[in-house]
């Protein structure tokens, strides 16, 4: 697997390799780190800073299609320069404007598999933006965004690349179902897919070690009692009786036709236990079902969730 690391100038070498370090660490020793050294103001290389925006693009929502402008402060006349150049120019009015000054808070920026998935905290504030004409925001990393990290706090960065372990993790093992089921295969095809990802077939197997165990989970209602046709707030407990940390699971909860305002379906993370909680309003009694789904993203259990039914008691007032 490729990893593209940019970064502006030597003063941020030193960034630069405190990330490989840790990319290794957490994620693959075997990684084929990409160094994308962007140069300075006056000598930018163009190819590369198309590169930036164009994988910035992918990892961020976006009103319409934008580019992004270098300002020359130190210029009495409105002089600005396309970052990226004319290869990286898109016929559109809407613009981030940026000192040169303030280019070093765009980086070090990490890409993986299309798209940035690192970026540093200070991004999010180093443009000029008119908002009534232009929004923009980076997606959060699960939503096939980045993480934000404090590149001078090393804790911060050591958290956005375990992150970015797990979020590969998922979306790897998701990838292993998907071409199963659109295969019709048993097992997944580790050639094919290291192929795919441009990486070795280990390194797809040493992301599947924990979604081949089956998970181990019990569903409890707090709630003792509730009241017939009485809003309550509903607290399932999920408790791990499993060996190992389950991880991130999607839950999901069905009821009865209009017991529900609207769909219940969170993700949360599963050690030894966690708790949804949502509002319900019982429109039978004795009894009030519901149908709890986990979703585990295991391998061989990403298309069938765990099912768990759960009967709450219900009392008219």
């Amino acid at each position: 697997m490729i990893v593209k690391l940019f970064y502006l100038n030597r003063k941020q070498r030193q960034q630069f390799d405190e990330i490989e370090v840790f990319l290794k660490e957490y994620i693959y020793k075997n990684l084929m780190i990409e160094d994308l050294y962007i140069l300075n103001y006056d000598d930018m290389d163009e190819l590369r800073c198309s590169q930036y925006i164009n994988l910035l693009k992918s990892s961020v929502i976006k009103y319409e299609d934008f580019n992004i402008i270098i300002k020359n402060n130190n210029s009495n006349e409105d002089v600005y320069t396309y970052f990226g150049g004319l290869s990286a120019y898109v016929y559109s009015t809407a613009r981030m404007d940026i000192s040169r000054e303030r280019l070093e808070t765009m980086f070090p920026a990490v890409a993986i598999m299309d798209r940035m998935v690192m970026l540093p905290t200070g991004i999010v504030n180093a443009f000029e933006v008119d908002k009534s004409r232009f929004s923009w925001l980076p997606k959060p990393l699960e939503t096939g965004g980045a993480v934000l990290v404090d590149y001078k706090d090393r804790e911060s960065v050591k958290e956005g690349i375990h992150q970015i372990e797990e979020q590969l993790q998922y979306e790897i093992s998701r990838l292993c179902v998907r071409q199963m089921i659109a295969g019709s295969i048993p097992n997944p095809d580790y050639e094919e897919l290291s192929r795919l990802l441009k990486t070795y077939p280990d390194f797809i197997q040493s992301h599947l070690t924990k979604i081949e165990k089956k998970a181990r989970l019990r569903v409890e209602a707090e709630n003792e009692i509730i009241y017939l046709n009485q809003r309550a707030i509903v607290s399932l407990n999920i408790i791990n009786q499993s060996e190992f940390p389950v991880g991130r699971v999607r839950v999901t909860v069905k009821a009865p036709s209009e017991t529900l305002t609207g769909t219940v379906s969170e993700i949360v993370e599963i050690k030894d236990s966690c708790s949804i909680k949502f509002n319900l309003r019982p429109v039978a009694s004795p009894y009030c079902p519901l149908e709890v789904s986990i979703e585990t993203y295991e391998l061989g259990e990403a298309s069938n969730p765990l099912q768990f039914p759960v009967i709450l008691n219900v009392r008219p007032l």
